[in-house]
């Protein structure tokens, strides 16, 4: 909603989304055995997010997206299953909208260790492949992400962004 002193814009939305992914393998983990191997999961994604916009100034969008998942991996002799929370990605992006053609911006990601990272025993087998399905892991630790770079209007329905970015785990 516009605000009537500045003419500030301001959204805030959530997202929630639920997939599911099944699979089965022509073999198991054993050569010598010929049961298939196969697996599933659920995975439930949210996102929340408030962009603030200053008409031809700037731009600042923020996300956090995080999620629940259960995955079951029933191929013989890697039976395992676990159901948590993956990691959480905060996200700001500060973007200048002064100049028309060029609008730079300045971001940061972060990842918050909200997953389960550690999988013993039976539970390494609950990371399954990503071309399979979607969440192939849960949690990785923190992470900083820091990204610049800028936007280039080439013309008025295409543009050129380029970026940099450096990534500390």
């Amino acid at each position: 909603a516009p605000s009537e002193r500045t003419g500030d814009r301001f959204s805030v939305f959530g997202e929630f989304d639920a997939r599911f992914y099944s699979w089965r393998g022509s073999r198991g983990a054993n050569v010598f055995d010929p049961t298939p191997g196969r697996g599933s999961q659920l995975y439930l994604p949210f996102t929340a997010g408030i962009n603030w916009e200053r008409p031809g100034e700037s731009r600042i969008e923020t996300r956090a997206k995080s999620g629940y998942v259960y995955s079951n991996h029933l191929t013989p002799g890697q039976t395992a299953s676990i159901d948590t929370l993956v990691d959480t990605q905060i996200t700001t992006t500060y973007t200048f909208l002064g100049a028309e053609l060029v609008r730079p911006f300045v971001g940061i990601a972060v990842n918050a260790p909200t997953g389960t990272s550690f999988l013993p025993g039976n539970l390494r087998f609950t990371r399954m492949d990503p071309d399979l399905v979607e969440i192939g892991s849960y949690g990785t630790g923190w992470n900083f992400n820091p990204n610049a770079g800028l936007v280039y209007a080439m013309t008025e329905n295409t543009a050129v962004s380029i970026g940099a970015g450096y990534s500390w785990q």
